[in-house]
């Protein structure tokens, strides 16, 4: 069995990060609303950072819910643990698994990579930081089935011909 974490700074940063952002962004806020005293156009950095602190939040939230920072990998499934505050732990069979997106498999390198379990209805992702990411992903396209795993090749096949192209039309 293969087991796939995160280095310390990645960990620290996905799980963390949030909550001095969040104090800092509530400092700022509190010191807009008191100068709303003095002038009421100190209403928009106020309102900029209520939704700053939601849309962050909500996206940490998020990435509580679907990012495991242990992956383990054996011949038939993968067992995802160590969820941020959650001691769930989630096992997704190779031959369940129906659609993978983000990163290489969507363009965006920066995105993570979704793997979505059809028979669970269950999404988790992981982000390129994981120790030994390209071992995952080789791992996750030879196990899945056939025509699964031929169809996100040629989709990558594709998308690397079109920048191909792009990069050629530039010159």
């Amino acid at each position: 069995m293969l087991t796939f974490t995160y280095p310390l700074i990645a960990r620290l940063v996905y799980r963390y990060a949030n909550i001095p952002l969040t104090i800092l962004m509530f400092l700022y806020l509190f010191i807009s609303i008191v100068a709303l005293r003095i002038s009421s156009i100190s209403l928009v950095p106020a309102a900029i950072n209520i939704f700053l602190i939601y849309f962050l939040n909500k996206f940490y939230f998020k990435l509580y819910k679907m990012f495991p920072y242990k992956i383990e990998v054996d011949d038939t499934q993968m067992i995802c643990s160590d969820f941020p505050f959650s001691k769930k732990i989630v096992q997704i069979r190779f031959e369940d698994i129906d659609k993978i997106t983000g990163s290489i498999f969507s363009g965006l390198k920066n995105k993570p990579v979704a793997i979505h379990d059809g028979k669970q209805n269950i999404t988790i992702a992981f982000s390129l930081h994981l120790s030994k990411i390209n071992d995952l992903l080789t791992i996750i396209l030879s196990k899945i089935r056939k025509e699964k795993s031929d169809e996100l090749l040629q989709t990558l096949k594709q998308r690397n011909y079109e920048r191909k192209r792009e990069r050629e039309e530039k010159l």
